[in-house]
Formats: C-alpha cells, structure tokens, sequence
C-alpha cells in the first residue's frame, strides 16, 4: 500500500491542497460572539467564509449530539460530563467541517438531482409505510420537525448537502489511478505459489556422531559471551498479606473520621434535584405563540381525557431528545436547565402537571415525577464508608 501511494504522490498532490485549505479557511471561522452570547436575532452561530451558520442548525446539532451522550450514557448526562464533552464546540466544529465540504463540492459543480434525493428519501425505512411506499403528508411534516426542522424543504435541502458532501468525499477516494506495474505486482504478491520438496532431517541423529574438543567449546564461548549474559539477582524472603484480613483489624480513630469528614465536606453534600417529564411545543420561525399555544391545547385535551403523560409527550412533543422516552429528562438539579424551566420545575410538588411555561425553545408542559431535598448527610451516615476508605478498601 505504501508503495502505491508513493507511486501515485502526484495524484494525491489536489487531495492535500483541498485539506491545507480546509484548515486555513477553518482559521478565519467567526463565532458569532462566542458561545455564551445570547442566541437570534440577526447574528449567525459562526461565518465560514462567505457562508453562515445559523442558530437554528447550532441548536439542531447541538441536541442531537446530547441525544447521542445521552443513549450512550444510559439516559444521564451530568452536567459536569456536558462540561468534559465540550458539546457546544463539538456542535460547531461538526457544523463548520460539514460547510466547508459543502463548499468545496459547490465550486468543484458537484450537484445532486431530484431524482438522486427522491430515490435517497425513498429508501429510509422511517420515511416508508407498511406498503414500502412513501409516508407523505402530515406523517412526513411530523418526522421532519422532531428531528429539528422548521419545513419539509429545509430538511430536503440538509439531505442535498449530505449527498453532496458524500459524491465529494467519494471522489476523493475513487479516483487514485493505478498503473499496471502497480496492478501486476499486487497480483503477483497476492496470487503467486512455489512448488517446494523438502527432506526434514532431525538433528538427534547426528547428535552422538558430534564430538567438539575443549579447546573449540572455549573459543565459541569467548566468541558468543554476549549470549551467556546473566543479569544482577539477589535472594529475598518476603511475607505476603491478605489485605482484606488485615483491614479487619484496623481500627481507624474517631477523630481521623471527623477529619476526612471535615476536610472532604463537598462529598457529602447533596443537591437539590427533582425528576421530570416534559412536552414540548416549539416557537419558532414558522409558528408563532398564539399557533403554539392552540398546538398546546390539544396537548392539554389529550391529558385531560385521562392519557398517561409519557404516552402524549411520546406522540406530540417536539424535543427529539426525550420524546421517545414518554418526555422523561431523568434528575437533574438547579443551573442545569433554562431559568423559566427551572423555576417551575423546582416549585411544584410531586405529581403535578405545570404549565404551560414559556422559554425560548418554545412552550413546555411539565410533569414532576419526585424530588430529593438537598442537604449534607451527617459524620453518623457517611461514618462507616469513611472508616472504609481510610483502610484502603477499594
């Protein structure tokens, strides 16, 4: 393989010309203020050239990244890990390298057809009813707002850019050429056979024949001494202890406990947090309050004719990243979500439906399954674990 990219370096010269101007078009990318400025209006997520990125398409990464940690992590996703993950930067470097392939596919003329995107739309499993035909209609306007959309041609027109993005990277791939030196010598190497005959002789048949002289042993010593080379040793006696019996022995004072306890006091602190379903009704570029707010009524309709939250959230709510799990967000405790979120969130009382509450992802219903008081556990409660971990228990 080396030796056909080295017998192709010319072909691949445009190939690492396309990556050295990836990356200096990456240099002048301009994030719309940083990340902590305040989303809309008419400042774009980040400029990449003469191209924009949007808050929208920001905030529809960004999610479905969190979706993705979240599956991956079992449901949960602590705000310290959202921290490690750096999810927003994730988010727009995913964004900045998708535009600037669709870029370079733009100015090399690589076009996707509508024949190309239909017959692509046409072979999703989601986008095909029991009869294999398409779903269409309303079915396929849903689809297209839970994964983030604002209408149908906007999520057609993402699909193009993938497309694009794939015939590009395809190109990239599929068009070393090979010349036939190159060709044959891979066959050869691959397909070529000896025909050997081979007499196996062993050795111990000679070996009582085979005299050497104590003058040729000494002199093939001195000249392999390398080979006899016989590292430092030392001769110990060691007592081996069962860590485990020992540690039941131990005993760990009082006042040594009260001191990890002191000294490690955040360990034992316990935040606030609550459990929570929620629906979601977007507002946004192509429904406003009022259009939001009548989507919520039905919501509330469904609800009030005795359906179980999780089971109208799962067909109605709009947030792709608990819809499918009936609405549920899991635990989480203050500084997690939005203020108004939040707020409500924390004010209500196991049990209990709130809302609707009104952020600027849209209006949300809220149900609030349990909540956990915070507080500090006592030196009593956390006495034995400390006592545990002083002996070295794992």
């Amino acid at each position: 393989m080396l030796k056909v990219l080295r017998d192709n370096l010319k072909y691949l010269s445009w190939i690492l010309w396309v990556v050295i101007l990836v990356f200096i078009a990456f240099v002048f990318v301009d994030f719309g203020g940083g990340l902590g400025a305040q989303r809309g209006g008419s400042s774009p997520a980040a400029t990449v050239g003469s191209e924009t990125v949007s808050w929208k398409e920001f905030e529809r990464e960004y999610k479905r990244l969190e979706s993705q940690y979240r599956q991956a992590f079992g449901g949960q996703l602590p705000q310290q890990l959202v921290e490690q993950l750096r999810l927003p930067m994730q988010a727009l470097d995913s964004l900045v390298d998708r535009r600037l392939l669709a870029m370079e596919a733009d100015r090399l003329g690589i076009r996707v057809t509508n024949g190309e995107l239909r017959d692509f739309l046409l072979a999703q499993p989601l986008l095909t009813g029991e009869s294999g035909g398409f779903i269409g209609g309303e079915v396929y306007e849903r689809f297209v707002r839970s994964n983030g959309f604002t209408s149908t041609r906007d999520f057609e027109e993402a699909v193009r850019e993938d497309l694009a993005i794939q015939k590009l990277t395809g190109s990239l791939t599929a068009g070393m050429p090979l010349d036939e030196k190159a060709v044959e010598a891979n066959w050869r190497e691959t397909n070529e056979r000896a025909s050997v005959r081979y007499l196996h002789v062993p050795g111990t048949r000679f070996a009582a024949a085979a005299r050497a002289t104590d003058e040729e042993v000494r002199a093939w010593f001195e000249s392999h001494r390398d080979t006899f080379h016989v590292e430092d040793q030392r001769s110990i006696d060691y007592l081996l202890v069962d860590a485990t019996k020992l540690r039941e022995t131990l005993e760990i004072p009082a006042a040594d406990v009260e001191s990890w306890y002191r000294d490690n006091a955040a360990e034992f602190s316990r935040p606030e947090e609550v459990q929570a379903r929620h629906i979601l009704i977007k507002i946004d570029e192509t429904r406003d309050e009022a259009a939001a707010q009548r989507a919520m009524e039905t919501v509330q309709a469904r609800l009030a004719r005795g359906e179980a939250f999780e089971a109208v959230a799962a067909a109605l709510s709009e947030d792709p990243g608990s819809r499918e799990r009936g609405g549920d967000l899991g635990w989480f405790g203050r500084g997690r979500m939005i203020a108004e979120f939040e707020q409500a969130a924390f004010g209500a009382a196991p049990g209990s439906v709130v809302g609707p509450v009104k952020t600027t992802f849209g209006l949300h219903l809220i149900q609030v399954l349990e909540r956990r008081e915070g507080g500090t556990e006592t030196l009593e409660a956390a006495a034995p674990r400390i006592r545990a971990r002083l002996a070295g228990e794992p």
